[in-house]
């Protein structure tokens, strides 16, 4: 049940953007989508028929992920919600483009090399900090609407306020801090809890910078933190068997397109060991107990205004940085049933969701 309404976030400033590259070409960009939701998503999000004629030529819309072929991603949904929002219509005004990167950075490099050297991109739209880096340095020309944890830690900008160069967009939390106000919520639902386990993609600067966060919170608290550290989708097997003979007691993750794409195998992971945990808003759905963070579905929505923006003239560089101002916490208490856990009044009465 929604308690309390999202907070729109804050728009940027408009100022004209040269596309001489694309001078002789129609006035309707193509946008490069990096991220991923299903084309047959999309249908849905932008039935025949919707929508107004925005342009005279159609925008070619580019789909790459990090994930497999038919991966759905909340993010992604609420983009395309976005831009169907803002008339952008599958068949009319947009075509879709699909790549698929298959969990391998090698292979995402390859397919933005492709991308660029094609040179029918007028807007990238890079979703998660591994494929923003690689963006980053696959072009410095090509407009970019990034979603990142951390883009200063992370190398992607220099200024929250003035971006500069070819990039801008939304952090999708509030930070790394964001980790300690994962371990101070799962203390105060379970105060008898003293050993937490943390899984972590330790290939992405936001995920070490977030773990360090969560680091100093445990000690805080006088948890005792076990740390593991993945890089590829077959290290949780060996993850997993770690946490169960360090008799952990409760679970965090970061929010990372490696977790993201595994999230029913670690929620699965969770209630089979009866591991209370606080994770994604994907994991929730997937049967984790607690999530707390910007909603991302609300911020990818509100990032398709700033494609709409470069879109119709604006410098990426000249758009500051959105940060989201309205979190949510969700707790699944069909999971709680499930692992045998009473939560406390106190943090369902500030909960905006409540699964039940």
């Amino acid at each position: 049940m929604k308690r309390r309404a999202f907070i729109t976030l804050l728009g940027g400033a408009a100022v004209t953007w040269p596309l001489a590259a694309r001078a002789q070409q129609p006035a309707m960009p193509v946008i490069g989508l990096l991220g991923g939701v299903s084309a047959g998503l999309w249908a849905l999000l932008a039935p025949a028929g919707a929508g107004a004629q925005l342009n005279a030529s159609p925008l070619r819309l580019g789909y790459v992920w990090l994930g497999e072929s038919g991966s759905v991603s909340d993010a992604l949904a609420g983009l395309l919600k976005g831009l169907q929002d803002l008339d952008y219509v599958d068949g009319k005004n947009l075509k879709l483009d699909k790549y698929y990167a298959n969990g391998s950075e090698q292979q995402l490099n390859a397919l933005l090399a492709e991308i660029v050297q094609k040179g029918k991109t007028d807007v990238l739209v890079s979703v998660g900090t591994i494929v923003t880096r690689a963006v980053k340095k696959a072009t410095t020309t090509t407009p970019v609407v990034s979603f990142t944890g951390d883009p200063i830690s992370a190398g992607v900008v220099t200024s929250i306020a003035h971006p500069g160069g070819n990039i801008t967009g939304f952090t999708v939390s509030a930070g790394p801090e964001i980790g300690e106000k994962w371990v101070e919520l799962l203390h105060e639902a379970f105060p008898k809890i003293s050993r937490v386990a943390v899984l972590w993609d330790s290939a992405n600067p936001y995920s070490i910078a977030l773990v360090a966060r969560v680091e100093e919170a445990a000690a805080r608290l006088n948890l005792t933190l076990f740390s593991h550290g993945l890089r590829e989708p077959s290290d949780f097997a060996a993850a997993f068997d770690a946490i169960r003979s360090e008799k952990a007691e409760a679970l965090v993750t970061d929010t990372d397109p490696l977790t993201a794409a595994n999230t029913t195998e670690i929620a699965g992971f969770a209630i089979n060991s009866k591991l209370p945990g606080v994770f994604g808003r994907d994991m929730i759905e997937a049967g984790g107990l607690m999530s707390y963070g910007a909603s991302i579905f609300d911020v990818h929505r509100n990032g398709a205004s700033y494609v709409d923006k470069i879109a119709k003239g604006a410098n990426p560089g000249d758009l500051p940085i959105q940060q989201p101002i309205k979190f949510e916490l969700v707790v699944n208490l069909k999971t709680a049933k499930a692992l045998g856990l009473d939560v406390p009044a106190s943090v369902l009465a500030r909960a905006d969701e409540v699964i039940e």
